[in-house]
């Protein structure tokens, strides 16, 4: 998982993930303790998304959910499966189940006090509000994730351009620009800046 994911950030991307894969097949092969399969899970998961590999994410959620599903006891690893879940969900077009699943994670990691775990599925929310055009809860997610530590953007300055306000749609998103140094981070803002 660490090879991977440093393989990834350093540029050699098709290495990094073929390594990920290698720890998430003992993963879902029951060779690992629930708390490494959970760990292994969530990392692959967030490399994955970093760098939009979209199909590999979502062939690894649907391989554990039933796992995720039947550890009950690990609050945070559940929660932030759900959180995973709820964005794998929205960015396929299931909007009103991300809804579900980002609202089913927050209440189990709120159990579990992971505060920006929490701001992630509240991002959710907000990002599957947006889509179904259910603006006030997605300004209300948003705002929620932001006071749980997740950074509201780039989906609060999408949401002030559907709204109209394209000037605090651009200077929402020149701050987050000016703010974020990590290049995968930025990848994940410019579409939104280009769009506004």
């Amino acid at each position: 998982l660490l090879q991977g994911a440093a393989a990834v950030t350093g540029g050699a991307v098709a290495r990094g993930l073929a390594l990920l894969d290698e720890a998430m097949v003992a993963a879902v092969a029951g060779e690992l303790s629930p708390p490494v399969t959970g760990t292994i899970y969530c990392g692959v998961l967030e490399v994955c998304q970093e760098v939009a590999e979209l199909g590999r994410a979502r062939e690894w959620t649907e391989a554990l959910t039933a796992w995720c599903d039947s550890q009950p006891g690990l609050v945070t690893f559940t929660g932030q499966c759900l959180v995973h879940r709820a964005e794998i969900l929205r960015l396929g077009g299931a909007w009103p189940e991300a809804v579900e699943a980002a609202r089913r994670a927050a209440e189990r990691l709120a159990e579990a006090e992971d505060e920006l775990a929490i701001g992630a599925a509240c991002y959710q929310q907000a990002e599957a509000h947006r889509f179904l055009g259910q603006f006030e809860a997605a300004e209300d997610a948003y705002l929620r994730a932001g006071r749980w530590g997740r950074e509201p953007q780039p989906g609060l300055a999408l949401l002030r351009l559907t709204q109209g306000r394209t000037e605090a749609a651009e200077a929402a998103l020149r701050r987050v620009l000016g703010e974020t140094t990590d290049r995968l981070a930025r990848t994940r803002l410019l579409p939104a800046a280009v769009e506004i």
